[in-house]
């Protein structure tokens, strides 16, 4: 019997899985940071916007699309596009 170690073969799919995670995940830091700067926070841009938080926050993760958070973004922090 013939005993070989089993060697996994590196995929392109999961590097840029990777790659598009850590592009998100700057994005989000990069908001957050903006926040903070101007003194804001998502508690606030739900309130204005008439949403949850957690809707404001799963738009910010990018782990949903919201038009209104995007639009809110782009005219009071000058990010030209969310996670495109």
């Amino acid at each position: 019997m013939n005993m070989t170690p089993y060697i996994k073969k590196k995929n392109n799919k999961q590097s840029t899985k990777k790659t598009r995670k850590v592009k998100k995940l700057n994005q989000v830091a990069y908001i957050q940071f903006e926040l903070k700067k101007r003194g804001l926070s998502q508690v606030l841009i739900a309130n204005e916007l008439g949403m949850s938080q957690t809707a404001v926050c799963r738009a910010i993760s990018g782990k949903s699309t919201i038009a209104r958070v995007e639009e809110w973004l782009q005219d009071n922090i000058g990010l030209e596009k969310l996670y495109a």
